[in-house]
């Protein structure tokens, strides 16, 4: 049976590939923020109003900004809080730029009122003790517009809105 086989290199597996060199490593970070983007534009089509469509595009934007921190500094912060890394990030680059003025703002603010400090939280219903996930309230279409902006605005940044557009 295939899925026996399936399983059984599962069990194999021994974690992730080590000792890449950073010009690979950047390479995949790069791709793997292009597959996050292209899932979230896929689910604005599909589900606009999803809470899920959300969760991806908040990922695409923590891929981002690790992925734009790896080029410069040759590492990556090991944090899903967006306004830690939008803080490493805008030390790496000094970021003065007009259009990313209201970035790190939305970051924060996220991060606090959202998430509550919890990256996780926004997947699911009930994630601590008895706190309600208060998701189904939110305006999931302008939580995804003000995403949308950020991704943007980070594939500005980075240079590779052509690059992008070509995948």
């Amino acid at each position: 049976y295939k899925i026996v086989d399936d399983l059984d290199n599962i069990r194999t597996f021994n974690e992730a590939e080590k000792n890449y060199i950073i010009t690979d490593r950047i390479y995949l970070w790069k791709k793997y923020w292009f597959e996050y983007i292209e899932a979230f534009d896929k689910s604005m089509k599909v589900m606009p109003d999803s809470v899920v469509t959300v969760y991806i595009g908040r990922h695409a934007i923590e891929l981002g900004l690790k992925y734009l921190i790896m080029v410069k500094k040759g590492g990556i912060v090991k944090s899903h809080d967006l306004k830690k890394l939008y803080d490493e990030f805008d030390s790496a680059y000094k970021i003065q730029e007009q259009y990313m003025e209201w970035v790190d703002s939305f970051c924060e603010l996220y991060c606090k009122y959202i998430e509550g400090d919890n990256p996780e939280y926004f997947r699911f219903p009930e994630y601590k003790g008895n706190a309600n996930f208060a998701g189904n309230r939110l305006d999931i279409r302008w939580l995804c517009y003000n995403l949308s902006l950020i991704i943007l605005k980070l594939l500005h940044f980075s240079g590779l809105e052509a690059e992008y557009n070509n995948n």
